[in-house]
């Protein structure tokens, strides 16, 4: 005779209850990696096509100063100027550094403008904006994973960031997005499961 031959049928079902409940535990958290790395794709994507566009203000005004209808100095202004102003996706910005490299304008922190960031690390010991520089210049952009500051939380937050590089000035143009809001999104996709055939569909709460 069997041991779950043995049990009474409460403690069957409570067993069953507590296989299936891990079972949707698991399930929940294959899904949730599987959509963390969709929507990082995805926002990677989308963080490297909206650096483009601000890449293409910023060569705009330099259209203007090539074609002698700006000097430099009012064209970067501008260009500066027009960048602080954009955003996306509610509050996301854009910043800008030069190759050396020195804060050349931060909407959210301005306290940075003009500051070196040669020294600049984050509390792994990467030198973030030295990194930056040296992505721009190897491939002219690409991505960068670093700890950064974020509104509203104690420490320094995870943050992959695209940047790109604008030749004539020596500049770099960047905007990056949080893990951390990307493994929320994910979490709260990976509630929305199919039920298991003949069940009726449910959102899991936690």
């Amino acid at each position: 005779m069997s041991v779950l031959t043995k049990w009474s049928i409460r403690t069957r079902l409570m067993a069953l209850l507590l296989l299936f409940t891990m079972g949707v535990a698991g399930l929940t958290w294959i899904t949730s990696v599987k959509q963390e790395s969709s929507i990082m794709t995805e926002r990677q994507a989308a963080t490297r096509s909206v650096v483009q566009v601000a890449l293409g203000v910023v060569q705009y005004f330099g259209g203007l100063q090539t074609s002698g209808k700006m000097t430099q100095a009012e064209a970067q202004k501008s260009a500066i100027d027009a960048v602080r102003g954009l955003r996306y996706s509610g509050q996301e910005y854009f910043w800008i550094n030069d190759m050396h490299p020195t804060m050349v304008m931060h909407p959210i922190q301005p306290e940075l403008d003009g500051t070196d960031l040669t020294e600049n690390k984050d509390p792994n010991g990467k030198y973030l904006f030295v990194e930056f520089v040296t992505v721009v210049k190897a491939h002219g952009a690409g991505f960068v994973d670093y700890l950064w500051p974020k509104p509203g939380a104690a420490n320094p937050q995870p943050k992959v960031s695209y940047v790109a590089g604008y030749q004539p000035w020596g500049w770099v143009i960047a905007s990056g997005v949080y893990v951390d809001d990307v493994r929320t999104a994910a979490l709260a996709a990976s509630r929305f499961l199919p039920a298991p055939s003949g069940l009726p569909s449910r959102q899991l709460t936690w």
